[in-house]
């Protein structure tokens, strides 16, 4: 009887999603139904997923453990991209679309237990992101999505060479279910897909990317890129890394962490140090994302444990709400609403739209780790849990690296304070436009961000 319910209500939650699908193609009416529809479908995969009922094999998905919050987070974050998106434009309408899919992909991909599914759903991921950004109807844009489309298709080659050599070691395309039988083709296969985790973190010099996309995504993908691609894509590749990593033999083990640990402290290092010698906000803030990366990229050292899993999600998604927020808001606050922006362009800011400053501080301060913000109380778990397993010494160059961005950082929150002329506010307040629909959802991370750090329980 309970196999029969799980179908039903996985079959129900595609059908409501392509139903939402077809009315965004309607007019007023069919946009109002698409919103109260979607909300309404995430509201039930969440209850859905939160109980412990996903343990059947033969469902389109299974899950387990922490992956019930991550459906719950990718969900709520899908719906809140698809309202920031709006249904006014066919393009507009055509990102929604792409959004729905991607999020029937996000499904497959959580519960996904063979590498061939896990494949198919990652590329099938990052191709989307790809295409909705070249909806954005800019030159600059659309060459910036280009280029990360391209670099997506090199990653699909590497994973087809990571899923042969891997089946070439273990006989199987299972992910969870395999003995290794041939460790220097599975030394090949981890290379692989540590690479491809790299790039999808953003790890320097692979995420290199990444200060095009925070600088040229249009405005309205930025949570379609930074949060749900970003953190989608990601997480699952980071545990996939990881479970496969403790599959090689203890001398094999040793060798690859002692390589990764040396990625991890260089990336770090030098994302910190190129991040601070930026001329612009949002590309400043693309290398300290970097350097966050790098940090919790360390997690494949540690064994692969529920509490683990909770714990590099909490942080990957403060991390992706905080830098996003950052982004989003700095577009809303520049003074001519320009893609490009200089270090200077947000100063005074408060004194021009006061609500949007407080909100971009809030996330600025969540980035830096200030205490009872949900960046102090991700990085104090993690951080903890790796002096805990002895890694001490990579945790203080960590740190250090993490002091050099607390400078830039705090210069951008001393700035949006800064005293300056009236007629110069006059004119940028003329050109800060303010939303309704986005400006609400902003708000509800930033309170997010605020509990995550009072209540940290709540959010893990």
């Amino acid at each position: 009887m309970l196999d029969y319910i799980l179908q039903y209500a996985v079959h129900g939650y595609a059908l409501i999603v392509l139903l939402s699908m077809v009315l965004l193609c309607v007019g007023k009416y069919g946009r109002i139904m698409v919103w109260l529809i979607s909300i309404a479908a995430t509201a039930a995969m969440a209850v859905f997923f939160l109980g412990n009922l996903i343990q059947v094999p033969h469902v389109l998905i299974s899950f387990s453990g922490v992956k019930n919050k991550f459906m719950w987070i990718v969900g709520t974050m899908s719906v809140m991209s698809i309202i920031m998106n709006g249904f006014n434009s066919n393009k507009q309408t055509g990102k929604c679309i792409l959004i729905m899919i991607y999020l029937l992909f996000a499904l497959i991909l959580a519960g996904a237990g063979e590498f061939i599914s896990f494949f198919i759903a990652i590329i099938s991921l990052s191709i989307i992101s790809d295409l909705a950004n070249c909806l954005g109807g800019d030159d600059k844009r659309y060459n910036a999505a280009i280029k990360s489309f391209i670099s997506s298709l090199m990653m699909m080659i590497f994973f087809i060479l990571a899923i042969t050599f891997f089946y070439m070691s273990t006989g199987t395309f299972s992910i969870y279910e395999h003995v290794v039988k041939e460790e220097s083709f599975y030394l090949i296969s981890i290379s692989l897909v540590f690479l491809i985790t790299c790039y999808y973190l953003g790890i320097f010099p692979l995420g290199i990317c990444l200060p095009n996309l925070f600088n040229s995504v249009e405005k309205k993908n930025i949570f379609q890129n930074i949060i749900i691609v970003r953190l989608v894509i990601a997480y699952n590749l980071l545990m996939l890394l990881q479970r496969m990593i403790f599959e090689c033999s203890p001398e094999m083990q040793k060798i690859i962490l002692g390589g990764v640990t040396v990625v991890v402290l260089a990336s770090a290092i030098i994302s910190s140090i190129i991040g601070i010698n930026q001329q612009q906000n949002k590309k400043a803030l693309a290398y300290f994302y970097m350097a966050h990366s790098s940090f919790i990229l360390m997690i494949v050292n540690l064994v692969p444990e529920e509490v683990v899993e909770r714990y590099t999600l909490f942080f990957m998604a403060t991390q992706a709400i905080s830098f996003g927020g950052c982004a989003y808001l700095m577009q809303d606050l520049c003074a001519d609403g320009r893609i490009q922006d200089t270090a200077n362009e947000l100063s005074g800011s408060f004194y021009v739209n006061s609500y949007k400053s407080t909100l971009y501080v809030i996330f600025l301060l969540c980035i830096l780790g200030l205490p009872f913000t949900a960046g102090f109380a991700s990085k104090y778990y993690i951080t903890y849990t790796y002096f805990k397993e002895g890694f001490i010494v990579e945790m203080v160059i960590m740190l250090i690296a993490f002091l050099v961005m607390m400078a830039y950082i705090l210069k951008m929150v001393m700035n949006i304070f800064t005293i300056i002329p009236e007629e110069i506010i006059m004119k940028k307040k003329t050109m800060v436009v303010n939303n309704f629909r986005s400006d609400g959802i902003m708000t509800l991370l930033a309170l997010l961000m605020l509990i995550g750090g009072l209540t940290p329980y709540l959010l893990q």
